[in-house]
């Protein structure tokens, strides 16, 4: 307030914009660090919803398997595999706002697109202090689309089991 001209006071100028400066980078990373928090909420509840999925296909499994299910019975547990594969694939393209949480830098598309994994494996960081920046994405790929036979993702897991079952062959299950 004693300042009226930088004439003045030119180093309390100074000291002034540097703090003004100082204050909205401040600004800036909070906004960063909540951002940040959101975005792996959004990622934690996502991850909470596979994790129901995957047991309600271990349940299922375990009740297909059972040598003594009909063909309907198998059948109708298969459609119901095929529903918990088309919602891990809603799971794959979650969003945060208007970015896909699981598609690595690519967060304008959504990771897995017809059947196929667009998505990439590289991380998304913010920076919440002075060069200090933190990943806030989780690579999904393996996970969820493997392209890796020995070791199928969760998509392609959940559809080789309603296959099996749609066909009878429970023997690798």
């Amino acid at each position: 307030q004693r300042i009226n001209r930088p004439s003045d006071d030119p180093t309390g100028i100074v000291n002034t914009l540097r703090y003004k400066s100082t204050i909205n980078e401040s600004e800036t990373y909070l906004d960063n660090i909540s951002e940040a928090r959101n975005f792996l909420n959004t990622t934690d509840s996502a991850l909470g919803n596979v994790t129901d999925i995957l047991h309600r296909a271990s349940e299922l499994t375990v009740e297909g398997i059972n040598g003594t299910n009909s063909e309907e019975a198998r059948n109708t547990i298969a459609v119901e595999i095929r529903q918990l594969q088309e919602q891990i694939g809603i799971i794959a393209n979650t969003t945060f706002g208007s970015k896909y949480i699981f598609g690595g830098t690519n967060v304008t598309q959504a990771p897995l697109q017809e059947g196929l994994w667009v998505g990439n494996d590289l991380e998304m960081n913010l920076e919440i202090g002075a060069g200090t920046t933190v990943p806030i994405n989780s690579s999904m790929r393996e996970t969820i689309y493997s392209e890796d036979s020995a070791n199928p993702g969760i998509y392609q897991l959940l559809n080789k089991l309603a296959t099996d079952l749609e066909t009878g062959d429970t023997t690798g299950m």
